[in-house]
């Protein structure tokens, strides 16, 4: 697990990364699970337009942080 601040906006990000023993029977073990979380390092004004705004910043860095991880390949195979 790590944790990061992001440079020039109020976020924070923590990236967990599990890697799964290998399975008898299963084809492609061992596997990765990754796991990214964002949160505002100062309160939010409570108002939809804030919110909704907040939420849709971290939702996007929340998936470059997630996609920059993975390979072309990984991303293919879900597709």
């Amino acid at each position: 697990q790590s944790t990061f601040r992001v440079p020039g906006r109020p976020y924070k990000i923590r990236v967990i990364k599990l890697l799964q023993s290998a399975v008898q029977n299963i084809a492609e073990s061992p596997g990765l699970f990754l796991d990214c979380d964002v949160c505002s390092t100062r309160p939010l004004a409570y108002d939809p337009e804030t919110v909704n705004d907040a939420l849709a910043d971290m939702r996007l860095l929340k998936n470059q942080v997630f996609f920059s991880l993975l390979t072309q390949e990984a991303v293919r195979d879900f597709e």
